[in-house]
């Protein structure tokens, strides 16, 4: 055969699998480039200064918030040229909503009333968060704009900057007529956004498409209240050329930003071009190299129904690491909250209390999902088209700790297990991979179901990653339980790694772990989350879902 003959054995093949990811990802940016943001005409509102609303996080009040913007914005030659204004927001409650009597007695100088957008419902950080009272909020915001709009640029943390997130989605995808023409750039600090779960998740308010106007995002990674992926998760809202991530060191708060230093520098370049209309592209500095690549939402491809007679092999990945130390924080956690030290688990009273999440359920299910074994699919198997089997990991494999690099997450609504971070694991679990596939090979009629079970999905992503790119074989499903949800960068660069195998996420009811945006990136395939209330589930809910495709 010759060169020529070779060439047109390829092209009848059809388009290779990388071909197959770029034109997915190409027909997700045209799609994600349909909506444009409603800008209003002019600029410099405040009389030729930036004219700028700020909205607060939950439970402080308009004293406060002139702090923070001080604090952020003072050192800064651009805020001469800014003029603020405070949106209050509209339901008012007593300073003791607050659950730490140290955040109370810090806010007590500034009056016993603070003020909420929304309270989250059952608590801050569960799968389902929902947020009572932001129909209020967004009525408040909307008559404000009215009557004093339009805005140069919002600005909001925490609270604030999720009302703001959301009102930003609204005028561009459902062109609010109280919305649209109201703001030129938003400036974000420690937002997150509308979770899966949450009823606005559930009635379709996530971003349908990259939001489409300058945007600032800034937050910690040592932020004490929520997980710093819920941030990263936001920042992909905003489409690759709009964004600008500014991280800092200040914990869950406005920073206080000082001269001369670069997270103040960027800000203000920012500030300057939205100034004068200056063009803008977001920098090449290291916090925005990590998401560069990367938007949310993808497009999504139609689920391919699997061929009849298809054999469905369901290739289980479990724990390396087995229990972890899950069983002596589970005591260490009984002990707490019989002690008093820990508050037993409740529901928020809205505006009134905060709710509390049941870290005792939390403990034991990480450890019930760790320690399942290939027995249990197996079991769920049994006389249906699936079979299972399973890759079997060496002494010296599971006496690795993948987590070793965070003994002490910056979050409490994260632990050591949620985190692989550095680039010298990716590289090993690409061997690892290699490795443990090297006696699994697979037929042209293989349908082929891969699972993992806590760090084992870092495994098997890997293992999913390996079939697509050595064997051009892209799986029938990626089921990852209880999956680590911050990863190295080097792992998640590459959007639709997978192609556009479904991928499902799956995630115990009582866990705080952050948007699993990291998994959802992964392909241009169908993307799902769901909770589980009990690990006996797992085994049975994934067989029987592989069977349905």
């Amino acid at each position: 055969m010759d060169f020529d003959d070779l060439e047109e054995a390829e092209a009848a093949e059809g388009p290779t699998l990388e071909e197959r990811r770029e034109a997915l990802l190409r027909q997700a940016r045209v799609e994600g480039e349909r909506e444009r943001f409603p800008f209003p005409a002019g600029r410099n509102f405040a009389n030729g200064k930036m004219k700028m609303l700020f909205l607060y996080g939950g439970g402080v009040n308009q004293k406060v918030a002139k702090l923070q913007v001080g604090n952020v914005f003072k050192e800064s030659p651009m805020f001469k040229n800014m003029e603020f204004f405070i949106l209050e927001a509209p339901t008012d409650t007593a300073v003791t909503w607050h659950p730490h009597d140290s955040m109370v007695q810090q806010l007590r100088p500034f009056g016993e009333t603070v003020y909420l957008y929304f309270d989250r419902l059952p608590c801050a950080n569960s799968q389902t968060e929902s947020w009572v009272g932001i129909e209020r909020s967004f009525a408040a915001l909307k008559a404000h704009l009215r009557e004093h709009g339009p805005y140069d640029g919002v600005c909001g943390f925490d609270m604030g900057g999720e009302v703001l997130a959301q009102a930003a989605r609204m005028a561009q995808e459902e062109n609010d007529p109280d919305l649209k023409g109201m703001f030129r750039f938003m400036i974000l600090f420690t937002s997150g956004s509308a979770k899966h779960l949450s009823e606005l998740g559930l009635r379709g308010k996530r971003p349908q498409s990259p939001l489409r106007l300058p945007t600032v995002l800034s937050w910690s990674r040592k932020d004490e209240n929520h997980p710093y992926t819920w941030y990263e998760e936001t920042a992909l809202f905003v489409a690759p050329e709009c964004r600008e991530v500014i991280s800092h060191q200040c914990g869950h708060m406005p920073p206080k930003l000082a001269k001369g230093c670069e997270e103040l520098e960027r800000l203000t370049n920012f500030l300057e071009a939205m100034h004068t209309s200056s063009p803008w592209t977001p920098s090449d500095h290291a916090d925005n190299a990590w998401s560069s690549p990367l938007w949310l939402p993808l497009g999504r491809s139609e689920p391919l129904k699997l061929e009849l007679g298809a054999r469905r092999r369901l290739l289980v990945v479990t724990d390396p690491m087995g229990s972890h130390d899950f069983d002596l924080k589970l005591e260490r956690v009984l002990h707490a909250v019989s002690a008093g030290l820990l508050e037993k688990p409740r529901a928020a009273v809205p505006f009134k209390s905060v709710g509390c999440p049941d870290l005792t359920d939390d403990v034991r299910t990480s450890l019930e999902v760790c320690m399942l074994t290939p027995a249990e699919f197996v079991a769920a198997a049994s006389g249906s088209a699936v079979s299972v089997e399973s890759v079997t990991y060496s002494e010296k494999q599971r006496s690795y700790d993948w987590h070793s690099h965070c003994d002490q997450p910056p979050c409490l609504a994260m632990k050591r297990e949620d985190i692989i971070s550095t680039h010298r694991q990716e590289l090993l679990v690409r061997t690892w991979a290699d490795e443990l596939m090297q006696g699994i090979t697979f037929e042209d009629e293989d349908a082929v179901g891969i699972v993992g079970l806590g760090t084992g999905c870092f495994i098997a992503f890997a293992i999913a990653r390996m079939l697509v790119k050595d064997r051009k074989v892209v799986p029938a499903g990626l089921w990852v339980v209880d999956a680590p949800t911050s990863l190295p960068t080097e792992t998640t660069l590459r959007p639709a790694a997978l192609i556009d195998c479904p991928v499902r996420y799956l995630v115990h009811s009582s866990s705080q772990v952050g948007p699993p945006w990291c998994w959802e990136v992964s392909t241009c395939g169908p993307f799902s989350m769901s909770t589980f209330e009990s690990s006996r589930v797992v085994a049975k809910l994934v067989v029987d879902e592989f069977l349905a495709r």
